[in-house]
C-alpha cells in the first residue's frame, strides 16, 4: 500500500488505526516522501510489535526520520519477527541514529534480511 497525491498525509494518519484494528490484512507498507514525525514513528512501531502483525516490507524512503525513530525502529527490530524488509534510504539519520539502529540489527531476534 503506497500514499500519493494531497490528501496522502490523511490518508497515512487514517490507514494506521486501520491497520492497528486488522493487522493481520497488511504485508507491505509504503509511506515514502511523508514527514512522519516521531508520534507517526511511534504508532507504525506499535502495529508492528502486535503479535498479530505480518508485515513483511516497510519502506520510509524520505519521510524525515530522526535519533528518536531509528531508537524506537531499533526496538521494533528485537521483536518483530516478520519484518524481513526495510527502507529508509534518503533520510538524514546521522550517526547516533545508525547506531541505534545497529543495536537493533545486532540483536539475536532480529529476523530483517534487508535494510536500505
Amino acid at each position: 500500500m503506497r500514499f500519493l497525491g494531497p490528501a496522502a498525509d490523511e490518508a497515512c494518519h487514517y490507514v494506521t488505526g486501520i491497520v492497528g484494528e486488522n493487522p493481520l490484512l497488511l504485508k507491505e507498507l509504503n509511506l515514502s516522501e511523508h514527514k512522519l514525525g516521531d508520534t507517526r514513528v511511534n504508532q507504525i512501531a506499535a502495529l508492528l510489535q502486535d503479535k498479530h502483525c505480518k508485515l513483511n516490507t516497510l519502506i520510509l524512503r524520505k519521510c524525515g526520520l530522526t535519533e528518536e525513530s531509528c531508537a524506537v525502529l531499533a526496538t521494533v527490530l528485537r521483536s518483530n519477527s516478520s519484518l524481513k524488509d526495510l527502507d529508509m534510504s534518503n533520510n538524514n539519520l546521522q550517526d547516533s541514529g545508525m547506531k541505534k539502529l545497529q543495536n537493533g540489527l545486532e540483536d539475536t531476534n532480529c529476523t530483517l534480511k534487508k535494510i536500505r
